[in-house]
């Protein structure tokens, strides 16, 4: 996906507090981490109520070896979802990074 300036800003924070919390944390171990958020309507069958349904999106920013962006993003499909796998992700993105960073303290 193609990005411009103004989508490097907007997507690095998001609406919902709990979300926009873990992922300036994130962004602090991984820098690429961008998220939109779509709706859409779900029914369950013809007698029920349309439901709005929210849809988060995960995006890696590429940057080259010199930290420039490409103003490009890579949908991260494992971590798109509702609410519940945005959150895991991003418990995993700042888990992972202090594990490394203790087995690598640990090495030395």
């Amino acid at each position: 996906m193609y990005i411009n300036e103004n989508d490097q800003k907007s997507k690095r924070v998001v609406d919902d507090k709990e979300i926009n919390v873990l992922l300036q944390e994130a962004l602090q171990y991984d820098k690429s981490l961008m998220i939109s958020l779509h709706y859409y309507f779900e029914r369950k069958s013809i007698f029920h109520k349309k439901k709005e349904v929210k849809f988060y999106t995960l995006f890696h920013e590429v940057f080259d070896k010199n930290g420039n962006s490409h103003f490009q993003a890579r949908e991260q499909f494992s971590g798109s979802g509702k609410k519940e796998v945005i959150l895991a992700y991003l418990y995993g993105i700042i888990n992972g990074f202090h594990i490394d960073r203790e087995r690598y303290e640990n090495v030395l």
